[in-house]
C-alpha cells in the first residue's frame, strides 16, 4: 500500500497477508500471472488406415492447424485435396485445389499433386502440393506433417502438423449458434439446404450432400453481388477446443473460388464490430494485467505499483477507439489519462497506447502489445473462496478485512466468468465504496500441482481523487 502526497488517498495492494503475486513477470520484480499454456482438448482423429500397398485408397478427411485462434485446413475429398486458409479479409485469403492423389501417392506421402493455388483476390496459378502422413502405432493416419505448395515464383511451405479431425454431420442442430461479423444470416435446415447472406449483401443458397466421409459435397448459388454465379465444391464442419466450426471452398466452371468460415466463438474483433464493446476477457503480458468488461478496461502492474481504470463509448463500432480514465503511476494520482485501443483481426486481442501528464508536467506514454489471452477454460465460473483476509461467499457476499479496513460487498453479474464486484471499506482511514471486476484463474504450479488465482481490480467513483485495490492472490489446491 502507498499514499500519494498529491491526493486525498490511494491504495494499490500487491498481495493480501503473506500471499504473493504469481506467475510470469520480469527479472528482479515480483511476478504477476502470465497466461499459462491453455489445455486444449484435441478432437478425436479420423480413422484413415495406412494402406499395405504402394498406393493409398484414400478416405476423405479433415486436417486442421490452429495458430492464435485462426484455422488452416487441408481437406481430402476422394482423390482431391483442398487447401483453405482464410484471413479476416477474405480477399487476402489463400486457397488451392489439387487432384489425382492416387497417381502421386505412396504409403506415407503425397508427392506433387497437380492443381492450382491462389490468393482470393488474384488469378489462379498452376501449382503442385506435397505432404507427408503422420501415423500412430496402429497405422492410423493422425495428421498431415506440413505441406509444400510450389507455384513457380510463389512457393508456400508449412512444417506444422495438421491434425486429423472428426467431422460434424448434424448441422441443422447448430443453427443460431454461428457467430461471424461477415454474415448477417446463416442456416442449414434438416434437408441440408443452406441459406445465407454475407455482409456484402451476397445471397447464398444451395444443397449439401453428405458423402459418408464426414464431408459434404456442395452446390451453391451466389446472387445480388459481384460473386454471382454457380459454384461446386466441399463443405466441412468440426469441433475444436469446445467450439464448432464450419467452412466451405467451391469453384465455378472458370475456376473462380468462393470460400467462407464461421464458428460459434465471438472474438474481440467480431464483438467490437457487432456491439461496439470488447468481449469480457483477461490478458497478461510483461507483468501487465488487462481486464475488459462492458464499457470499462482495467490495467495494472503489481510489481510497478501502477493501476488504471478506463471507460469508453464506441457507438460507431470502430476497431480503433479511445477511452478516458484515471489511475496511479510512480506514486502519483492521475485524473486525466487517455487510452487509444486498436482491436486486431484474427488474434482475439488488441493493442493499447496510454498517454498522461505527470503532476510535474512531464508527458508520458505507455504501450501494451502482444497481450496474451487467458482462455475462458482457465477462468473458473465463480470467484467464491477465502483470499487472505477477504472472503467471497457462494452467493456473492463479500466480507473480511483488507489493508486494515473492514470489507463488505457483493460479487455477481458474470460475463465470460468475470464478475462485477463492489467492496465497501469501513473502520479505517479509507472509508469508501469501490467497484470493479474480479475473476479466478486455475493454473499449474512449478511442482505440477494446481492453484487458484484471484485477480481483483476495483476503484472509487470520485473524479477528485483515486482510491483503488488491485491484487493477485493465490490459493493452492
Amino acid at each position: 500500500m502507498f499514499l500519494s502526497n498529491q491526493v486525498k488517498k490511494i491504495i494499490v495492494v500487491s498481495s493480501l497477508l503473506s500471499l504473493t503475486a504469481c506467475g510470469g513477470g520480469s527479472e528482479g520484480t515480483a511476478e504477476v500471472p502470465s497466461a499459462p499454456e491453455p489445455t486444449v482438448t484435441q478432437p478425436a482423429p479420423s480413422s484413415i488406415e495406412k494402406s499395405a500397398s504402394t498406393v493409398i485408397e484414400y478416405e476423405s478427411g479433415i486436417y486442421i492447424r490452429e495458430n492464435k485462434g485462426a484455422h488452416s485446413a487441408l481437406i481430402i475429398n476422394d482423390d482431391t485435396i483442398y487447401y483453405h486458409s482464410l484471413d479476416r479479409d477474405v480477399t487476402m485469403s489463400y486457397v488451392g485445389k489439387f487432384t489425382d492423389l492416387n497417381d502421386v501417392s505412396s504409403d506415407t506421402k503425397i508427392v506433387e499433386a497437380a492443381g492450382f493455388f491462389q490468393q482470393m483476390s488474384e488469378s489462379k496459378l498452376l501449382a503442385t502440393l506435397s505432404t507427408t502422413f503422420d501415423f500412430n502405432e496402429n497405422n492410423i493416419v493422425t495428421g498431415l506433417r506440413g505441406f509444400a505448395i510450389d507455384a513457380g515464383q510463389h512457393f508456400r511451405q508449412n512444417q506444422n502438423l495438421f491434425i486429423a479431425t472428426t467431422g460434424l454431420n448434424q448441422l441443422s442442430a447448430l443453427n443460431g449458434q454461428w457467430k461471424d461479423a461477415n454474415f448477417t444470416e446463416f442456416t442449414i435446415d434438416d434437408a441440408l439446404t443452406l441459406t445465407a447472406i454475407d455482409k456484402n449483401g451476397c445471397e447464398i443458397s444451395g444443397v449439401l450432400t453428405e458423402n459418408e466421409t464426414q464431408l459434404f459435397d456442395v452446390s451453391l448459388n451466389y446472387s445480388h453481388c459481384e460473386l454471382a454465379g454457380d459454384y461446386s465444391g466441399v463443405l466441412w464442419a468440426y469441433a475444436y477446443a469446445e467450439q464448432n466450426y464450419i467452412s466451405w471452398l467451391a469453384y465455378n466452371e472458370a475456376g473462380k473460388p468462393v470460400a467462407a468460415s464461421l464458428d460459434t466463438f465471438l472474438d474481440q474483433f467480431e464483438s467490437v464490430l457487432t456491439s461496439g464493446q470488447l468481449k469480457a476477457s483477461i490478458y497478461s503480458s510483461n507483468g501487465n494485467i488487462v481486464l475488459a468488461k462492458s464499457d470499462e478496461i482495467y490495467v495494472f502492474n503489481v510489481a510497478a505499483g501502477s493501476a488504471f481504470v478506463f471507460n469508453y463509448q464506441n457507438e460507431s463500432k470502430s476497431t480503433n477507439f479511445t477511452a478516458t480514465g484515471k489511475g496511479v503511476a510512480s506514486d502519483e494520482s492521475l485524473l486525466d489519462v487517455q487510452m487509444g485501443i486498436t482491436v486486431e483481426a484474427d488474434t482475439n486481442s488488441f493493442e493499447m497506447e496510454m498517454d498522461y501528464q505527470t503532476n510535474s508536467g512531464f508527458d508520458r506514454s505507455e504501450y501494451f502489445r502482444n497481450l496474451e489471452l487467458i482462455s475462458l477454460k482457465q477462468r473458473l465460473p465463480t470467484v467464491a473462496g477465502t483470499w487472505g483476509g477477504l472472503t467471497i461467499a457462494e452467493n456473492g457476499d463479500v466480507s473480511g478485512n483488507i489493508s486494515g479496513c473492514v470489507a463488505s460487498g457483493t460479487a455477481g453479474n458474470y460475463q465470460e466468468n468475470i464478475a462485477d464486484i463492489t467492496i465497501t471499506l469501513s473502520d479505517c482511514a479509507y472509508d469508501d465504496e469501490l467497484t470493479g471486476v474480479a475473476t479466478v484463474i486455475e493454473q499449474s504450479k512449478d511442482d505440477g500441482g494446481l492453484e487458484k488465482v484471484l485477480v481483483l481490480s476495483v476503484f472509487n467513483e470520485s473524479d477528485a481523487y483515486v482510491l483503488g485495490i488491485n491484487t493477485v492472490v493465490k490459493m493452492s489446491l
